[in-house]
C-alpha cells in the first residue's frame, strides 16, 4: 500500500477515535448533569411553591368542581356525576410544606358564603366555623390520593424522598417546554412529573396503574391556569383523568388562613392501618363444579363470591357470568377444557356489564368463545378486550386474537337434542339492558343480582328490581321450579337458591 493510503487509513482511525471519545463525553456530561438539572428544578419549584422563604403564610385551598364515578352504572357510556367541594388548609415553612392538614367537604352554600368575605385587597378570611379536622390519614394509597389534587404537596413530598426524583428528558407538552423527572412515591408507584421549564410550575403528573379488567390504565393529573397570591403560585383548574375518563374536574382558589395549627403527619405511613382491599382473585382449588341438574352444572367461586353456570349441549356447553378478571377467567376456562374435553365452551354471555359479570370477555376472546351480550354493549365489550395488559399479564397477552360474538337485542336460542337454553333481555332493570337465563327442560332460570330474597321465615317483602323479574318471567310464562343467582354466594342474609314459591311469596304477599 502506498504510504499515502497509509497516512489516509491512519487519519480516520484517529477521526473515528476522537468521535468516539467526543461521544462519550458528551453521554457522561449529560448524565452529571441530571443532578443539577434536578436540583435547580426543586430550588426553583420551591420558590414557585412560596417554600423558601422563613415569612411564608399559611393559606386555605377552596376546591369545588365535580367528580365522575364509573361504578355500577346503568348504561356503560354514562358517568355518575357528583359534586365536589371541600377545604383544605396548607401550613408552608421554609424549605418544606407541612402536608398534615384540615379538611372539611362543605355544601356550595357554605363555599359561596366563605367566598364573600373579601378584604379590600382581594384576600379572603376563614372563619373559625370551617376549621374542623379531616379524616386522618391512614395509609399511602389515602395520602397519594390527597397530595396529587394540589402540586404543592406533591412538590412537599417530592422533597422528603429526593433520592427517588430524578432527571428524565426534556421535551414539548402540550405546547409548553417540559422537564420531565421520574418520581418512586411512597407506595411504589412510578410517576413522571412535568415541570414547566419557563416558570418551573408543575403541569402534569402521570403514572400507568395495573386495572384487573381494563389492563394498563394511564393516570394524569393536569394543573393549568395557574395563578399567584401573594408569593404562592397555584392551579385554578385541576384536571384527573384516567384513559380518556374524567375522573374530576375541580376548580381552586386560595384565601388567607389566620390562627390555625398544623397537624403533623404520623412518621411513617402503613400500607393500610385499617381494613383491606377486597381480593377477588381466586385459586384453582376454590373452584367448585356441581350439577345442579340434568346438562347444568353449577360453578362456585367463593372468594369472588360468585356463581357461574354451564350448561352442555350435545358437542359443546355454554358458560354463563364472569367474574371479576381475566385471571380468573383463564383458570375457569383451563379447568372446564380439561373436565369437558368433547364439549368446549362455543357460547359464553353475562347478564350486565358490570365489572365483577363481564370480567371473563378477554379469556373468553382467548379461547375462541363467541359472545352474546346486548347491543349497548359492543363499545365497552371492546375496550376490554383491546386494552393492553404489560403489567398483569394474561392470555390475550400472550396471543392477540380477533373478537367474535353475537348482539341479542331481545332474545336469543341455544337449542339441540340434548338441552336448550333461551336468553332474555329484561331490561332496564338495574341496568339500561340486562340478560337473564332460562333452562325450560330443567325448569331453572338463572340471574345476576336481580333476585333478593330474604333467607327468613315469613319471607319479607321484595325490592323493586326482583318485583321487576318476577312480573316479567310472569309475561314471559316461564314455567320455573328453582331460580339460581350469581351473586351473593353469602352474606347479605339472602338466598342465592331459591324455590319458585319463596320469589312468588316475596313479590305478591302482603307484608
Amino acid at each position: 500500500m502506498k504510504p499515502t493510503r497509509y497516512f489516509i487509513a491512519l487519519s480516520f482511525l484517529v477521526l473515528c477515535l476522537s468521535r468516539q471519545q467526543s461521544l462519550a463525553q458528551t453521554a457522561l456530561a449529560q448524565v452529571d448533569l441530571g443532578p443539577k438539572i434536578t436540583n435547580d428544578m426543586l430550588s426553583r419549584a420551591m420558590s414557585v411553591y412560596g417554600m423558601n422563604s422563613r415569612a411564608a403564610e399559611p393559606y386555605t385551598i377552596i376546591e369545588t368542581g365535580k367528580r365522575y364515578r364509573y361504578d355500577h352504572l346503568v348504561h356503560p357510556d354514562s358517568a355518575w356525576v357528583d359534586d365536589y367541594n371541600r377545604v383544605v388548609h396548607v401550613f408552608p415553612a421554609e424549605n418544606e410544606l407541612e402536608v398534615g392538614l384540615y379538611s372539611q367537604e362543605l355544601g356550595s352554600s357554605e363555599v359561596d358564603s366563605m367566598r364573600s368575605i373579601r378584604k379590600a385587597d382581594s384576600w379572603y378570611e376563614l372563619r373559625g366555623a370551617y376549621a374542623l379536622r379531616y379524616d386522618s390519614i391512614r395509609s399511602k394509597e389515602m395520602y397519594n390520593q390527597l397530595i396529587f389534587n394540589y402540586p404543592a404537596m406533591l412538590l412537599a413530598d417530592i422533597l422528603s424522598h429526593k433520592e427517588q426524583f430524578k432527571w428524565k428528558t426534556s421535551g414539548i407538552l402540550q405546547g409548553l417546554p417540559v422537564m420531565t423527572f421520574r418520581y418512586i412515591d411512597v407506595a411504589g408507584t412510578s410517576w413522571m412529573i412535568s415541570f414547566d421549564n419557563k416558570t418551573a410550575q408543575i403541569v402534569q403528573a402521570e403514572s400507568v396503574k395495573d386495572h384487573e379488567l381494563l389492563g394498563d390504565v394511564t393516570v394524569s393529573y393536569r394543573y393549568t391556569e395557574y395563578m399567584k397570591l401573594r408569593n404562592v403560585h397555584f392551579p385554578s383548574h385541576v384536571v384527573l383523568k384516567e384513559n380518556e375518563r374524567t375522573i374530576c374536574d375541580l376548580q381552586q382558589s386560595m384565601i388567607m388562613n389566620t390562627g390555625y395549627q398544623p397537624v403533623s403527619l404520623p412518621d411513617s405511613l402503613t400500607d393500610a392501618e385499617t381494613g383491606k382491599a377486597v381480593n377477588y382473585y381466586i385459586t384453582r382449588d376454590q373452584i367448585r363444579i356441581s350439577p345442579v341438574a340434568q346438562n347444568l352444572y353449577s360453578i362456585e367461586l367463593p372468594q369472588a363470591n360468585s356463581r357461574l353456570m354451564l350448561a352442555l349441549f350435545k358437542d359443546y356447553s355454554v358458560l354463563l357470568e364472569g367474574a371479576f378478571n381475566s385471571r380468573n377467567g383463564d383458570m375457569v376456562m383451563d379447568t372446564l377444557r380439561k373436565m369437558f374435553p368433547k364439549q368446549p365452551v362455543k357460547y359464553a354471555s353475562y347478564s350486565h356489564f358490570h365489572d365483577q359479570y363481564i370480567g371473563f370477555v378477554r379469556s373468553l376472546v382467548y379461547y375462541d368463545v363467541i359472545l352474546l351480550f346486548p347491543p349497548n354493549n359492543l363499545s365497552w365489550v371492546r375496550t376490554i378486550v383491546n386494552g393492553k395488559h404489560t403489567i398483569t399479564r394474561d392470555s390475550l397477552s400472550e396471543r392477540s386474537k380477533a373478537m367474535k360474538y353475537e348482539l341479542v337485542p331481545q332474545k336469543k336460542i341455544i337449542k339441540d337434542s340434548r338441552n336448550r337454553l333461551e336468553i332474555f333481555q329484561v331490561g332496564p332493570n338495574h341496568t339500561a339492558e340486562y340478560l337473564v337465563f332460562y333452562f325450560p327442560r330443567q325448569k331453572i332460570a338463572f340471574t345476576g343480582d336481580l333476585v333478593f330474597v330474604k333467607d327468613t321465615e315469613p319471607v319479607p317483602a321484595a325490592g323493586e328490581r326482583t318485583r321487576k323479574l318476577y312480573k316479567r318471567m310472569q309475561q314471559l310464562k316461564w314455567k320455573v321450579d328453582t331460580i339460581y343467582t350469581s351473586w351473593p354466594l353469602q352474606g347479605y342474609g339472602v338466598k342465592n337458591v331459591m324455590s319458585y314459591s319463596d320469589l312468588q311469596k316475596a313479590c305478591t304477599e302482603s307484608h
